[in-house]
């Protein structure tokens, strides 16, 4: 099964200081057939040479292909990654930041497996988030263990379209492909410029595709160093954030269940229209949705008593 080509692509764009980890992450795994994948999106003073060299030096002849480039100019996540997948020889495929690392070794040996045991095209995994020194936060190993029963419990993709709309649930880093997966919904929707996970959940999930859970820790997480963390602030994220909103969540209203589409329009407007409302339509507003604000006192009451 070690025949069967793995390939990793690791995203950087500027934050570059953690990168050497990274590639030594990918290096330490013990599956056997890896293909390496680095796609820098235009940074500064960045040297391709000087990954390619340690890439050679410390290769233990698990890396059977090394491709690394640097875009002419930015492209942004979105196009970047298409980009990088278009050059993926693997079957399967992992897309991984430059400040995060893969847990364990034999991460990709127990994903391979999987794959190789299931139907599945896509999985996703548990991530252990970390601090910007990848200390472990408080609880971070169990960020999975509760969208394994609200998301992905009975492998319904109707249900999991629902509830990403209404909780809007990131869970891109403990994602893997198969190749399968792209040649069967496409490529990611270039009309997004930095959000690169969510629109392709919505879209798939609302499209008929159905996401395994496998219940392993697979990624260390560094929260909020990460390329889509440097762009938080960025007005381009949130044009792309109002974006998805409006073409794979509102566009598809007879699709969702009241509740998932209320709590939709909830965030919505708190994070983008309410600021703008005057006082009386913004007490309107809170009276009309103070069926979502008790549910999300009491969830938050209950996750205190759980912790």
């Amino acid at each position: 099964m070690d025949n069967i080509l793995f390939s990793v692509i690791i995203l950087s764009y500027k934050n570059l200081q953690y990168i050497e980890d990274t590639i030594k992450s990918v290096i330490d795994q013990d599956y056997k057939d890896i293909e390496l994948i680095i796609a820098d999106d235009c940074s500064d003073g960045i040297d391709l040479n000087k990954f390619k060299k340690y890439i050679d030096i410390n290769n233990n002849g698990n890396i059977k292909n090394v491709i690394i480039y640097k875009n002419k100019m930015n492209l942004g996540i979105v196009k970047n990654i298409n980009k990088a997948l278009l050059v993926a020889n693997g079957n399967y495929i992992k897309i991984i930041d430059s400040d995060d690392y893969f847990y364990s070794k034999n991460v990709l040996s127990n994903v391979a497996d999987y794959f190789n045991n299931n139907d599945s095209i896509i999985i996703t995994t548990k991530f252990l988030q970390c601090d910007i020194n990848m200390k472990p936060l408080v609880n971070a190993e169990n960020i999975m263990d509760s969208l394994k029963s609200k998301l992905i419990e009975g492998n319904d993709s109707k249900k999991f379209y629902n509830k990403l709309c209404a909780e809007g649930t990131l869970i891109d880093p403990g994602v893997f492909f198969k190749k399968d997966f792209f040649e069967q919904y496409g490529m990611l929707d270039e009309r997004y410029i930095h959000l690169n996970d969510l629109p392709l959940w919505l879209r798939v999930t609302r499209n008929g595709c159905k996401m395994d859970f496998f219940n392993i820790v697979s990624i260390k997480y560094r929260v909020g160093s990460g390329i889509s963390n440097q762009d938080k602030k960025d007005t381009v994220l949130i044009d792309d954030i109002i974006r998805c909103y409006n073409e794979e969540i509102f566009k598809y209203k007879k699709q969702l269940d009241y509740y998932s589409y209320k709590k939709a329009r909830y965030i919505y407007i708190k994070s983008f229209e309410l600021n703008n409302y005057s006082i009386i339509k913004k007490i309107s507003f809170l009276i009309g949705n103070l069926d979502i604000i008790f549910i999300k006192i009491k969830n938050k009451i209950l996750r205190s008593i759980k912790d």
